[in-house]
């Protein structure tokens, strides 16, 4: 099971531009072993925040890949980061926008249906 220092690195290998964000949300924290919940949730969210907001056709695209990517790793930690700290939060602010499902992987996608069909539920 990977461990939070194992996706934190990972966050910031694909997404050099978050070491700053990240370099000082961990500063005060627990340094590299800042829980990987806390580091998606301030660092990676706000992010794909203001790429779905702006309509950055590109990065969403490579912002979903990477959380395909993380989900195909089949290990249950980065899965749970995955789609309680990043999936469920795009899909509580952007509910109502079909941009949200166009960039998303197979697994994304599903647990995502999943997650508009807990939380929404009529």
């Amino acid at each position: 099971m990977m461990k939070c220092v194992d996706l934190n690195r990972l966050l910031i290998k694909n997404f050099p531009q978050l070491q700053q964000e990240y370099s000082e949300q961990i500063s005060w924290q627990d340094g590299e072993n800042t829980g990987a919940h806390v580091v998606y949730g301030d660092v990676f969210n706000p992010y794909l925040i203001e790429i779905i907001s702006n309509s950055q056709k590109n990065e969403m695209q490579t912002a979903f890949d990477f959380v395909e990517q993380m989900l195909m790793l089949d290990d249950e930690y980065a899965e749970n980061v995955m789609c309680v700290t990043v999936l469920e939060s795009v899909a509580h602010i952007f509910r109502d926008d079909p941009r949200l499902f166009e960039h998303l992987g197979e697994k994304s996608a599903k647990l995502m249906h999943e997650i508009f069909e807990y939380l929404y539920r009529t």
